[in-house]
């Protein structure tokens, strides 16, 4: 990935957790998660906390289920930036560029 393009990912990242006014699902939001942390730390690995760790275990079972799907570390970044642009087409218009 070229250097634009990771900047770009990090402008998405940072778009995604500070902005207020984003109107993202749980499930949403757990996919953009999911994907964050394939793109940064690799495939899922470990056990899965406790159900009763609620929070947690949701993050957990997004990450597995994207690891599971195949995504790579290659391709999440892409991917995270492809699916903000679908559903926050207007997103750059915010970022810092």
């Amino acid at each position: 990935m070229s250097e634009e393009e990771n900047k770009l990912f990090d402008l998405g990242v940072a778009f995604v957790q500070n902005s207020k006014n984003t109107k993202l699902s749980t499930a949403e939001q757990l996919r953009f998660y999911s994907l964050y942390k394939i793109a940064t730390n690799g495939p899922c690995k470990g056990s899965a906390p406790s159900r009763f760790k609620v929070v947690e275990y949701q993050k957990f079972s997004a990450y597995q289920k994207a690891t599971a799907e195949g995504i790579t570390k290659e391709n999440a970044k892409a991917l995270y930036i492809s699916e903000l642009n679908k559903k926050i087409p207007s997103w750059k218009d915010s970022a810092k560029l």
